[in-house]
């Protein structure tokens, strides 16, 4: 979603084509669900914002190419979002990095980067 807002995200995209994203439907799903909300605060137009999140260079992956990992995720995320369990199962599973602000993701057996991170990796 801060993506398609503009800004320190957006950034990331744009300095590193390289960059392979990936994500969860279910992410997805909860970012298009906010996103109404999400531009009438910012006094946005829905479509714009619509249209920036759907051509982001995102691999979208569905809960069954992440299952096996999710009773793990669950266990860790139980005292915190139980929501991102599905972006910890999916890093298990990939064995990549999560890239987030989110502080609930803070201090598991994954690494995770926020965006600012993101941008000095990547030279931005």
């Amino acid at each position: 979603m801060a993506a398609a807002l503009g800004g320190a995200a957006r950034r990331v995209f744009v300095m590193a084509l390289w960059l392979h994203v990936v994500t969860t439907e279910l992410n997805l799903s909860e970012a298009l669900e906010h996103l109404p909300a999400v531009a009438a605060r910012r006094e946005l137009p829905v479509r714009r914002l619509l249209g920036t999140l759907e051509r982001l260079p995102v691999t979208l992956y569905s809960p069954v190419r992440y299952a096996a990992a999710m009773p793990r995720a669950l266990r860790l995320m139980a005292e915190r979002d139980r929501d991102d369990a599905h972006l910890v199962a999916l890093a298990f599973t990939l064995s990549v990095p999560i890239w987030s602000n989110d502080p609930d993701l803070a201090g598991l057996p994954v690494t995770s980067y926020p965006t600012a991170v993101i941008l000095r990796i990547v030279g931005a």
